[in-house]
Order: structure tokens, then sequence, then C-alpha cells
């Protein structure tokens, strides 16, 4: 989609397998996606791949993640953070990984959430990532943050408005 223009969106290209739970991690060069699940059994992967916004291609191998499946991404222009999920599934996370997004490789621990969850929502501005929501496995309305530049385990930055997460409902 090229956001300055209306109209449909066009096919970007692949990642290495179809995946649900993703994760996702940006700066303006490059897009960090975690797969998650790759298979109808919701088996999860440790695959990270990237894309460079700028050209369209398919998913090209960027690391490994270090023990989360299925949690949230946030990010600033330089390292982003993934956070909570399952490992190993279908065990609830605490963890938080980190990455550089310019450099490829691994992932490394970053810390701890204030509980484990899946499901939830991460956004993040210059300096802090706010991690919110999730199921643990009922939904919460837990909001954690952390300090993007330093490893450390979140702090409660307060409460959504109501419980949620990412969990498919029934309508």
């Amino acid at each position: 989609i090229t956001i300055s223009t209306i109209g449909d969106a066009l096919d970007f290209g692949d990642l290495s397998a179809a995946a649900h739970g993703s994760s996702v991690m940006s700066n303006s060069v490059r897009a960090v996606i975690y797969l998650g699940g790759t298979n109808s059994n919701s088996a999860t992967t440790d695959t990270i791949e990237y894309v460079t916004i700028a050209t369209t291609g398919n998913g090209q191998d960027f690391g490994q993640l270090s023990n989360i499946h299925g949690g949230a991404g946030a990010s600033n222009s330089i390292r982003g953070i993934f956070a909570g999920g399952y490992f190993p599934q279908p065990s609830i996370t605490d963890n938080m990984d980190f990455s550089t997004i310019a450099t490829l490789g691994n992932s490394t621990a970053f810390g701890d959430l204030s509980a484990g969850r899946r499901g939830l929502g991460g956004v993040a501005s210059l300096t802090r990532a706010c991690f919110g929501g999730g199921s643990t496995p009922t939904d919460v309305n837990t909001i954690d943050y952390i300090e993007i530049a330093t490893g450390g385990n979140a702090v409660d930055f307060g409460d959504l408005g109501q419980s949620n997460s990412g969990k498919k409902k029934n309508v």
C-alpha cells in the first residue's frame, strides 16, 4: 500500500511460509517479521524474516527468535522488541527479546513482562514501548512499558479501559 495514495493493496511478496500469530517491528528502511505459527496444528517456528520496505520482494532470513512465539512487536528506528506469547507452546510466557533492526542476526533476551500473556498489542515512541492487553488465558487489561534503549523488566503503565486480547471472538 502506498500510504499517500488511495487505492487497493498490491502484492508485495511472500514470506517463506504461511504464518499466523505473527509480530512485526520496523524502521523506515526494513520491516522485521516473526513468523509465529506456520501450520494448521499451531506449531510455531523461531524464524525471523525481513523485507526492505522501499522495494517489493519476498521475506529474507533475518535470524531466529530466542524464546518467544506469537507475541507482540514494537520498535523505534534502531531496536525492536518482541514480547509475550508462547514458550514452549502452549505455555504462555512473559519473555521479551530484542533485535537491532539494521543488523541481521538472532534476537537477544531483553527482560520480562509483568506477567505472561499472549494476544497482546505493542506500540512505541522513540524511547519507550508499551504492551497492552492479552490473555493469560483469560483476557486482561494490563499495560506494561519498557525503555527501548536499555534491557530490563517491564514496569506497570496502567490499565486499558477493558480487558481484551487478539484472540478470535465469536460475535
